[in-house]
């Protein structure tokens, strides 16, 4: 495929236009594990008793 073809097929797959530029792109990778459980928060920190 010529080079200018791999950038309009690049464009369409991004959902660009033919007139807008990709001035960069940066990947990041994938993640092998997904996170962990989240701790809950200690309530106390942002909860008083107004009796």
């Amino acid at each position: 495929m010529p080079p200018g073809k791999q950038r309009s097929a690049v464009k369409a797959a991004l959902g660009l236009s033919p007139h807008d530029h990709i001035i960069g792109f940066l990947y990041t990778g994938t993640i092998e594990v997904g996170p962990g459980p989240a701790e809950a928060p200690d309530l106390g920190d942002y909860v008083s008793d107004w009796a």
